[in-house]
């Protein structure tokens, strides 16, 4: 499919709060004139199609929590459910744990978030030292899904999938989910215009095979699909 560029825009140091850094790592999203883009301390919105940018902060738009904001964002606009959704990833604690927060608005509330937040220890209690890190956010027609790695001090342990409902997301009230984890394979990362089936990737070897996961939208568990 070929791509249009349709406007090149770059922001500088006041749209980002001075807060860029040579590993920016940045994700970017759109509705209409609604715009937003992170990086790795930054993000920053614009509502009238980029022409002026506002400096949104990701230390201080949320209360802290853990050890504060850390890095890592992804942006997301779903235009099915018309929600933003916007993925934090938050230092470890003393005790070497952290969470990772996920927020929602309406385009019609264009920056009134809700939130929730995850910590390993939601998944098993005895993971009080494993933290969160590397994440990635694609979805179906109808879930949000959400990937990490996650590490004891330096040492990688797993990765992760969690799986929400767009809809319950729209909703702003409880947050059910499900979620999957490998030993196997790390580093996952998500199909971006899924139908009805996530298919996520992982590598096998350093350079010559990568091997496919696919989890489908009706309930199910997640498939390998072999390596390639």
């Amino acid at each position: 499919m070929p791509v249009t560029l349709v406007r090149n825009i770059a922001l500088d140091s006041a749209a980002t709060g001075g807060r860029t850094l040579t590993i920016c790592e940045p994700t970017a999203a759109a509705n209409g004139g609604q715009l937003m883009v992170t990086g790795n301390l930054f993000s920053s919105t614009s509502t009238d199609t980029g022409t002026t940018w506002t400096p949104l902060s990701p230390f201080t738009r949320f209360p802290r929590t853990a050890g504060g904001f850390c890095c890592d964002q992804v942006i997301l606009y779903n235009p099915r459910q018309r929600i933003w959704i916007w993925l934090l990833q938050y230092y470890q604690s003393p005790g070497g744990t952290n969470i990772f927060r996920l927020a929602v608005c309406k385009e019609s509330e264009f920056g009134n978030w809700r939130w929730w937040d995850f910590a390993p220890t939601d998944l098993n209690p005895s993971w009080t030292t494993l933290w969160f890190d590397y994440p990635d956010m694609a979805f179906t027609g109808e879930k949000l899904f959400v990937t990490f790695n996650a590490f004891i001090g330096e040492v990688w342990q797993r990765a992760f999938v969690f799986r929400f409902s767009l809809s319950d997301l729209a909703a702003s009230g409880s947050l059910p989910y499900q979620w999957w984890t490998t030993i196997s394979s790390g580093s996952i990362r998500l199909c971006r215009g899924a139908g009805s089936v996530m298919y996520m990737g992982s590598n096998n070897t350093v350079t010559s095979q990568i091997r496919v996961f696919e989890w489908a939208d009706p309930p199910g568990s997640v498939r390998s699909r072999g390596a390639h």
